[in-house]
């Protein structure tokens, strides 16, 4: 099956692979849980063709919390009703920062730039799990080839670049 049990997972869509197979199978239900609400099933798919290590379903994670969920896969028959589970980690990608701006710093006669932006939303609300920014540049006008410049903690919205400018 897949994803493994115990794998951690990160943002987007994830495959649901596995098999469903019973005497007198009639039709198979693949729901999530999250570990911290445990017993609130929520519906992924179904279908009442059985299938052997395959598509079970398309489970879209990209708007879920980071943290601990349940994948449970019920096999429905005639005679009976069997299911199984998977524990998954699901650890998204921070959000971006937004309304980023790059203007010469006021009163200072050209000799710095300054770079501000808007927090991610997960940086000290969301998901909480921004560490820090890291701010590219590229000394060549219109180039888009950046190298790493400078990292500053979470939290800080703004950066003085005073190097380099000519």
């Amino acid at each position: 099956s897949s994803p493994d049990d115990n794998e951690s997972i990160i943002g987007g869509t994830v495959a649901v692979r596995g098999s469903a197979l019973s005497p007198y199978f009639e039709n198979y239900k693949l729901y999530y849980s999250s570990e911290s609400v445990p017993g609130y099933w929520n519906f992924i798919s179904s279908d009442t063709v059985s299938v052997d290590n395959c598509l079970l379903g398309i489970w879209d994670i990209s708007l879920l919390a980071d943290g601990d969920y349940i994948l449970r896969l019920e096999v429905n028959s005639s005679s009976s009703t069997g299911e199984a589970r998977n524990y998954i980690k699901i650890d998204n990608p921070p959000l971006p920062p937004s309304d980023i701006t790059a203007a010469d710093t006021a009163s200072d006669e050209g000799g710095s730039i300054t770079v501000t932006w808007t927090k991610s939303g997960d940086d000290g609300s969301g998901n909480n799990d921004v560490a820090e920014y890291r701010i590219y540049r590229s000394m060549i006008s219109g180039s888009y080839n950046y190298s790493s410049y400078v990292s500053v903690s979470s939290g800080v919205t703004s950066y003085i670049d005073s190097s380099g400018l000519t």
